[in-house]
């Protein structure tokens, strides 16, 4: 529904109004607006946002739950602290706390 231009309307975050609807999602939207600096209403294509994105975003990196334990570490030392072996097998085998169970069909 997100895609269906049926729908843009729904979302009172201004997407609806945005060119950016014609070529990128609402995430992406989302995206921008949290992370990015500046006025993004005049972007017409991907290389536009893709450009607009490289001088704007102010986030220097991520960290992903899908691969947290690394980014968590390489995070740290992009920060200039050192982790030894034995940090870093610690925060490797800390395993996962407070996870969601779903029930499978």
């Amino acid at each position: 529904m997100m895609h269906d231009k049926n729908y843009w309307n729904d979302f009172e975050e201004g997407y609806s109004l945005n060119p950016m609807k014609e070529f990128a999602g609402l995430m992406t939207y989302r995206y921008l607006k949290l992370f990015c600096l500046g006025d993004f209403k005049k972007i017409i294509s991907l290389g536009d946002l893709k450009e607009f994105e490289k001088r704007n975003c102010y986030i220097d990196y991520f960290i992903r739950n899908e691969s947290l334990e690394e980014d968590f570490i390489r995070t740290l030392e992009l920060c200039g602290i050192k982790l030894s072996e034995t940090q870093k097998n610690t925060i490797y085998s800390s395993g996962q706390t407070n996870t969601s169970s779903r029930e499978k069909d």
